[in-house]
């Protein structure tokens, strides 16, 4: 994602990055596939479009991290996954953050570090998402 809008000229946003668009190679190196609906920026006014890849990333990184898919769904009803992951963040509860399937498995350091990047990307205003090389 980084090379598509910093390496490539012009620039490309992807506009549908989600987990089944991350393919992975006989290397377990992530490949973005499914292009349909990426445009090449010619002009700076893409730059929030950019942010909206930025957006998608920060929540493919919380399904990561926490093996939930972007909608939890329960007999209750449907929940976006950051309904359900900021309060777990703001008290602090790691472990109940991190995918259970790891049974406690992780270092909490690199989990708070993975979860810090995602929250970066995924504030209500663009502006205050990051670019994808910081």
């Amino acid at each position: 994602l980084e090379y598509l809008h910093n390496g490539c000229k012009p620039p490309v946003v992807h506009r549908d990055l989600k987990t089944p668009n991350i393919l992975l190679n006989e290397n377990m190196q992530a490949k973005i596939a499914d292009f349909g609906l990426s445009k090449a920026l010619f002009h700076t006014s893409g730059n929030l479009s950019k942010k909206s890849d930025v957006y998608s990333f920060g929540i493919v990184l919380f399904e990561l991290i926490t093996g939930h898919p972007d909608i939890i769904r329960s007999p209750e009803g449907s929940m976006h996954i950051l309904r359900w992951v900021t309060p777990l963040i703001e008290r602090g509860d790691i472990q109940s953050i991190v995918d259970p399937r790891l049974n406690g498995q992780f270092n909490i350091g690199s989990a708070w570090k993975a979860v810090e990047i995602a929250m970066s990307c995924v504030p209500t205003t663009a502006v205050q998402r990051p670019d994808m090389n910081t």
